[in-house]
């Protein structure tokens, strides 16, 4: 089974988002592969410029380290893949 992310009409990959004062350390952030949205009219699912591809937000729990001290809550706002919509 391919990866959902490739599957969707607005497909997306990853990116590695890197804090060190932060559990995790390393977390992972959407990034859409393409303006519009694939056409599944199209036989080779061209792209449809007249949709626009939009990274969905999320929040996530995280835990940051102060040196010395506890650790605390937090939250890092981060895109947690992409979906196609219409434009205003």
């Amino acid at each position: 089974m391919t990866n959902i992310s490739r599957r969707s009409l607005s497909p997306w990959t990853y990116i590695r988002n890197v804090d060190r004062t932060r559990i995790p350390v390393v977390m992972l952030d959407a990034v859409c592969l393409c303006g519009g949205c694939y056409d599944i009219s199209s036989p080779s699912l061209a792209e449809d410029i007249n949709l626009y591809s939009t990274r969905v937000p999320g929040t996530i729990p995280v835990r940051r380290i102060r040196p010395g001290k506890p650790s605390v809550p937090d939250y890092v706002n981060l895109h947690t893949g992409c979906r196609c919509v219409v434009p205003l």
